[in-house]
């Protein structure tokens, strides 16, 4: 029964460790191997969409930030207790 036991844990750990490596197979999120890639014409167009939505993203980020209100007196949070 030990031996079963003990057989399943290296298999899980084994398992897991394997899961870890396969970004090294090419595959998955930021792989480092052979994965399919952008035609150099498709990855140009693609940056320049990129950069335009960036842009747009941040002129927004901005303009939400200068609409919020400057407040008139310094907050206080023991001012409640004092």
């Amino acid at each position: 029964m030990k031996v079963l036991v003990a057989a399943i844990a290296i298999a899980t750990l084994a398992s897991s460790a394997v899961a870890q490596d396969a970004s090294n197979l090419g595959g998955g999120m930021g792989g480092k191997g052979g994965g399919k890639g952008r035609k150099p014409a498709q990855n140009t167009e693609q940056q320049t969409a990129d950069k335009a939505k960036q842009k747009a993203a941040d002129e927004a980020y901005n303009a939400a930030l200068k609409a919020i209100p400057v407040p008139k007196e310094k907050y206080d949070p023991w001012k409640i207790t004092r």
